[in-house]
């Protein structure tokens, strides 16, 4: 029974750290896709003018 628990301490643990490393991955492509619609826009008020 005391392993069952560590087992299940663990996979909590994984569970943890992959969705905090998910969040992480989410906030950097956000990140990127707001740089690029920026690029985009400024780029685009450079053909413009």
């Amino acid at each position: 029974p005391e392993t069952d628990t560590l087992i299940g301490a663990k996979i909590d643990k994984i569970d943890k750290i992959d969705a905090y490393s998910k969040s992480e991955d989410d906030a950097l492509f956000l990140l990127k896709a707001d740089k690029t619609e920026l690029i985009e826009a400024y780029s685009k008020k450079e053909t413009d003018a």
